[in-house]
């Protein structure tokens, strides 16, 4: 499958969505999270190191996201459902946010609930699961080099339907898993997730997930899914 993400006629996937050899980024970028779901320190180590300075910002209601205009670069974190996001009263902010960042010409990468938002912002759909997934996978990927196939932590609730003109990068049984949307970046599985997260995740889903086999696997995949998000934050890096 070859996909084509052209910041310029005729450009590879390779050149347009940055290749090992792109320059150096001096930028800012903010991260927003909900609730005590903090990102892990590898992920923001890969960012410091590509020259990225994160600003954390916390986000529990519509008053908190910033002035659209005073960012260049977001990420959105979070694991919280679509039905969970709209129960807290946020979640119509949000995605008019989303929007009107776009329109200020900032650059958006959102992960877990970040993506559904992306997707929805710009005229996606997003629907409960049948059979959610949760735990370790690997993914169907057109862009291997730059978006490994795995392995990925998951914890997937909801569906995402792309709206036209957006571009699927990899994909698994429960549709889209990475996406483009113009300049912006959206994966539904969690390269932010710390162990602790994960156990406070495994706890809530007691019942539906076996927590030691997760965590006997978190201990499996943890080093091979270090250098995947490493080359996928360099990914996201070579959009802003």
């Amino acid at each position: 499958m070859t996909v084509e993400l052209g910041s310029r006629p005729g450009a590879s996937a390779h050149e347009a969505i940055g290749g090992d050899d792109a320059p150096r980024t001096a930028a800012e970028v903010m991260v927003l999270q909900y609730g005590d779901e903090a990102p892990s320190a590898q992920m923001l180590d890969v960012l410091v190191e590509r020259g990225v300075a994160p600003v954390m910002r916390g986000v529990s209601c519509a008053g908190d996201f910033p002035e659209p205009g005073s960012v260049h670069a977001v990420v959105i974190v979070g694991s919280q459902s679509f039905d969970e996001a709209a129960a807290v009263g946020y979640l119509d902010a949000e995605l008019e946010w989303i929007r009107r960042v776009d329109e200020a010409g900032a650059t958006l990468f959102g992960v877990g609930h970040g993506a559904r938002a992306l997707a929805a912002a710009f005229g996606g759909r997003v629907s409960p699961a049948e059979r959610p997934i949760r735990g370790w996978v690997m993914v169907d990927t057109a862009i291997p080099h730059l978006i490994a196939t795995g392995p990925w932590l998951t914890w997937q609730q909801d569906v995402i339907a792309l709206a036209p003109g957006a571009q699927v990068l990899a994909h698994n049984r429960l549709g889209p898993q990475a996406f483009r949307v113009g300049r912006h970046l959206g994966v539904q599985f969690h390269p932010e997730a710390t162990p602790g997260t994960l156990t406070e995740w495994a706890a809530r889903a007691e019942g539906f997930v076996d927590a030691e086999a997760l965590l006997s696997a978190t201990s499996r995949d943890v080093v091979a899914a270090a250098s995947c998000t490493r080359r996928l934050l360099s990914t996201f890096v070579n959009l802003i």
